[in-house]
């Protein structure tokens, strides 16, 4: 499994990654004011719509969950990782 970058700005970083035919999302960041929210949101929009497909993104703490239901994800599914423990899998699927 590879996550590869599919927005680089000082600010953060997002990731794609393929597990099963399913799209991952990832993102690293390195700063959060007001303007980076704004900066990071309309480039997470643009890049969710014009993927097409659902994306998928692993939620295991408040803090993680907090900030994907502030980018758009929403609770999906609970799944059985390989580590063995069981995590919740968030989804977002763009325009509607």
């Amino acid at each position: 499994m590879v996550k590869t970058p599919i927005a680089k700005h000082p600010e953060f970083t997002i990731y794609y990654e393929d597990y099963q035919g399913s799209t991952f999302y990832h993102c690293d960041v390195y700063k959060w004011n007001k303007e980076v929210r704004n900066k990071y949101l309309d480039v997470h929009t643009k890049l969710v719509n014009a993927h097409g497909d659902p994306l998928y993104a692993l939620v295991d703490n408040k803090k993680l969950a907090k900030f994907a239901f502030l980018i758009g994800f929403r609770p999906y599914q609970e799944v059985l990782c390989t580590d063995g423990l069981t995590r919740h899998v968030w989804i977002i699927t763009g325009e509607d």
